[in-house]
């Protein structure tokens, strides 16, 4: 499913380029992993409007594996298309760049624990015969992503949770 999904939402974008020519357009709000260092254990997800040239990204070796690379340069910019998939494990790969699948709060382990009732829900009806359609198609936020959002600002201050 999408967390977000608008074709036509204008928001600020990080083009992020790597010193091995891997290059993203990635939501200023959406997580990263980075690191300072290029040992592959030092990563963590941080919002990509922080990320800094010097530091480091994991980028697909095209064999299932990640590997670090130094960022270059980078730009913002303000574009229309915001597009939020939710995976299985929390991460995806976009134009051969790890990231996260989440944004607007900057800690990924409350994020995932947040969305594991919806990967339970997708995990239970591929067993069972659903005979209601699901839509993947409509656009926006999608309802549960924008309940967790409005719930997280009773609970979370600006530090953690992104003011939209």
């Amino acid at each position: 499913m999408f967390l977000d999904k608008n074709s036509h939402k204008q928001a600020t974008f990080i083009h992020i380029e790597t010193e091995d020519h891997f290059s993203l357009e990635i939501t200023d709000k959406h997580l990263i992993y980075v690191s300072n260092t290029n040992y592959s254990d030092g990563f963590s997800s941080t919002f990509a409007e922080e990320v800094q040239v010097g530091q480091f990204v994991l980028v697909s070796d095209g064999r299932n594996n990640f590997r670090p690379s130094k960022v270059v340069a980078l730009t913002k910019k303000t574009s229309s298309g915001v597009y939020a998939p939710l995976t299985i494990e929390g991460n995806i790969v976009v134009d051969g760049v790890l990231t996260s699948c989440y944004g607007v709060i900057n800690n990924e382990v409350i994020a995932h624990a947040a969305f594991a009732p919806v990967r339970a829900v997708h995990w239970i009806l591929q067993y069972i015969s659903y005979p209601y359609a699901i839509d993947s198609d409509s656009e926006g936020v999608h309802w549960y992503a924008d309940a967790l959002y409005n719930i997280g600002t009773h609970f979370f201050d600006k530090s953690v949770l992104y003011r939209v």
